[in-house]
């Protein structure tokens, strides 16, 4: 949920997103991975689980997704394949991190950004932001004050 409120906040689509504010370079296929997770995460129940939608005519693989905290390791690793279905690692620390980090450069911007400043403002009163604290996130008495500028 988190990332889908950052993706909204930020004024862009979720892979314009990643490419700007992640620190890490995913390929075209790891896109999508990660988009299938947000999407297994949100629509899914937290099944860890995407499946294509026939009716809108997605393709690709049943995906199964497992989390893990191991040091070093990659956001992502393909561990099994078949031909109905794959299943992929999720460095969940490192995902959360990226996702942090790029709150934290959604805020220096918003600081500076009138508009951005007033869609989180907006996007706020709708959406409870309840994995990220209000202090690591916005000084709401700095970020009114930048709107006001």
């Amino acid at each position: 949920m988190l990332f889908n409120y950052a993706v909204a906040i930020s004024q862009t689509d979720y892979q314009n997103f990643i490419k700007k504010y992640f620190s890490i370079a995913l390929t075209k296929d790891e896109f999508n991975i990660i988009n299938r997770l947000r999407n297994a995460l949100e629509h899914q129940s937290y099944n860890l689980v995407w499946e294509p939608d026939r009716k809108r005519k997605e393709k690709g693989k049943t995906t199964l997704f497992a989390m893990s905290e191991a040091q070093g390791q990659a956001l992502l690793e393909k561990v099994d394949e078949k031909d109905d279905d794959e299943t992929w690692v999720v460095n969940i620390d490192l995902l959360h991190k990226e996702i942090e980090t790029s709150l934290q450069k959604i805020r220096a911007k918003a600081m500076t950004n009138k508009d951005m400043a007033n869609t989180i403002l907006e996007f706020t009163k709708n959406h409870e932001m309840h994995v990220v604290s209000k202090e690591s996130f916005i000084n709401y008495s700095k970020f009114k004050q930048a709107i006001k500028k």
